[in-house]
């Protein structure tokens, strides 16, 4: 809310918040108030309005990333899918910003949020050389050292019980090297038909069959869509934050647990 609003403005914005209190869950505000509020310095009323809107977006944003309409193409023009990607692309984790939204967070959540939609700066396409040399690293995203140190002993156990399994040295072309969240992600991704997984649920199937552990990951769903879209051989995407394994790598579904 900028200072500079007109009164016809900030009359039309306290309208809203009136007129849309109970779905906000907002405590009733005069006009006088909301307009002391936008010159107080750190206002707790405008902190409050913040962080109700913001709750009722991000929820709203969580609720189409998990919606199979999102995978149907419904939706096509609305602006969540976009959200959700560019949030994948900043390596921002979604989930955190209403899991730590309050009074204190909700400028940095904001600033994130923004960067997502498209305002301010715009991400750098890397170039071939940038993602060649980033494939020898994969599944570090998002990760800082601390992570990556303790992701070590989980890709050791993850390549040992691949090796017994038998899927060691397959589409090693690909670079699939055991333990690292493309190899993962191919595995639960070959099980599946041409409509694919979101993000979100490549990750909880990813969690779930123990081929690698993302809870030591600060941002494990930005490190999936990194993996998945720079790899355009194995893998394609259908719809936004949605893929699938292409035809010739795909596996027969009743082979799931000899792959999981």
């Amino acid at each position: 809310l900028s200072l500079s609003l007109t009164f016809c403005q900030v009359h039309v914005v306290w309208k809203f918040l009136i007129t849309f209190a109970d779905v906000l869950e907002l405590s009733s505000v005069t006009l006088d108030e909301f307009i002391q509020s936008l010159h107080d310095y750190d206002s707790r009323l405008l902190g409050e309005l913040h962080v109700a809107l913001l709750k009722s977006i991000i929820k709203d944003i969580e609720d189409v990333a998990r919606t199979p309409s999102v995978a149907l193409g419904v939706n096509p023009g609305g602006g969540h899918p976009q959200i959700v990607e560019g949030a994948y692309s900043w390596g921002f984790n979604i989930r955190n910003w209403q899991r730590h939204l309050n009074l204190l967070t909700w400028p940095e959540i904001l600033r994130q949020f923004a960067l997502s939609a498209g305002f301010g700066p715009q991400l750098k396409k890397r170039n071939a050389e940038d993602v060649f040399y980033r494939d020898e690293n994969e599944g570090q995203d998002g990760q800082n050292v601390i992570s990556a140190l303790r992701n070590g002993s989980a890709a050791v156990r993850a390549a040992a019980l691949m090796k017994e399994r038998g899927y060691t040295h397959r589409r090693s072309r690909h670079r699939l090297t055991p333990g690292t969240v493309k190899f993962a992600a191919f595995h639960v991704l070959s099980l599946e038909d041409s409509s694919g997984l979101t993000i979100l649920e490549v990750a909880e199937k990813i969690q779930k069959s123990g081929l690698r552990d993302l809870t030591t990951s600060k941002t494990p769903e930005a490190s999936i869509a990194a993996a998945l879209s720079r790899d355009t051989k194995l893998f394609e995407r259908t719809a936004p934050s949605t893929y699938c394994v292409k035809s010739p790598y795909r596996k027969d579904p009743a082979d799931s647990e000899a792959v999981l």
